[in-house]
């Protein structure tokens, strides 16, 4: 399902849609599963997603909730993102209790190393004049996946379906800090 100003084409039926309800149920009717992965300035629109899935039957959706943190978070960009992501969340499990046929599975996933690489190219480090930011005392490990490496796990879920279902699974590719970042660099800048 792709919105209706779309210009991508893919080597698979795309369903157009214009995001209004008619539209929605339109193109989710008949589906089996829902793999939602709109970007976060779009993201308010999970819940019409949601709703629509629900309502026409659908019986899996995975929600567009890769590479946002979880818990407390004090930087106000992710504090509306993270808002967002809860009440959809909120969402997907009350539908559940609506209708035990609905199941849904969420990722935590830690931030996506591609879309992260692209977005802080450096993480805090310059390495053009030798120097590194470090962010509380750098020894808070972090996980992160790749974009690439995300499609086995969601594959997953319809493999094992009773295992995955109306929960959020946990993905870890590799656990890292700031400071094994800066050691790793210093040792290969010496």
């Amino acid at each position: 399902m792709s919105q209706s100003n779309t210009v991508a084409v893919f080597g698979v039926k795309i369903a157009i849609t214009d995001s209004s309800t008619q539209s929605l149920h339109q193109a989710l009717t008949g589906q089996d599963a829902v793999l939602c992965v709109l970007g976060h300035t779009v993201s308010d629109r999970q819940v019409d997603v949601i709703n629509a899935t629900a309502k026409v039957g659908v019986k899996t959706f995975i929600p567009s909730d890769f590479g946002t943190p979880k818990g407390p978070n004090d930087v106000p960009e992710y504090r509306a993102i993270l808002r967002k992501k809860a009440q959809a969340q909120a969402l997907l499990e009350e539908k559940a209790k609506e209708d035990d046929k609905f199941t849904w599975t969420s990722f935590w996933n830690g931030p996506l190393l591609n879309r992260s690489m692209a977005l802080f190219p450096n993480f805090g480090f310059d390495l053009m004049n030798h120097s590194a930011t470090i962010y509380d005392s750098g020894n808070e490990s972090f996980t992160a996946m790749s974009i690439g490496r995300i499609g086995k796990p969601i594959a997953a879920v319809f493999k094992h379906p009773e295992e995955t279902k109306k929960r959020c699974v946990r993905l870890l590719a590799f656990t890292t800090s700031q400071r094994t970042i800066l050691e790793a660099l210093e040792r290969l800048t010496n």
